[in-house]
């Protein structure tokens, strides 16, 4: 299964680069993000990379545990490429806030969802595998929390503007 939807990514990448005129005409579209909004997911940025530095080290090093995978993915390429997609989706929905992209509230609730149970995670299983400990775990809640709200606020405000 995650190879197919590897693969279907890989061709959906070219499909869209060459129709990219089509898609966005010259001229009229530029990729800006919501000033607040990227701020925020730019902070989850250094974690998320060094969180899964950490994951790939693991599997490099062969970290117990060995025969922990998912969907049969070893454990800790899955975790870094996780953290490294919460992170991606963070900075899109930066972007699809202000230009008021559809899709943009279900977005930054995967990342809310997805980051609160990494927080949730890390805060009751400290000592485990792939956990960065109790307090980044409370302050990923925090942050998921926070993100979900500040995003929240923003659709609301651009709402208002556009009215």
């Amino acid at each position: 299964m995650p190879a197919t939807l590897l693969a279907a990514n890989g061709y959906a990448l070219p499909v869209l680069i060459r129709n990219e005129a089509a898609l966005w005409p010259a001229g009229r579209y530029r990729l800006r993000v919501d000033p607040p909004v990227g701020v925020a997911a730019a902070v989850l940025v250094p974690p998320a990379l060094w969180f899964s530095g950490d994951m790939m080290i693991g599997f490099w090093r062969s970290r117990p545990p060995l025969d922990d995978d998912t969907w049969e993915i070893d454990y800790w390429p899955t975790q870094a490429a996780l953290a490294l997609a919460i992170a991606a989706v963070a900075l899109a929905v930066a972007a699809g806030v202000r230009a008021r992209w559809s899709g943009t509230t279900v977005s930054a609730g995967c990342v809310a969802v997805a980051a609160g149970w990494f927080g949730s995670w890390w805060a009751i299983y400290p000592n485990h595998a792939g956990s960065a400990g109790e307090a980044p775990g409370m302050a990923l809640i925090v942050w998921a929390c926070a993100f979900a709200g500040l995003v929240l606020w923003r659709l609301a405000t651009r709402r208002t503007d556009s009215t």
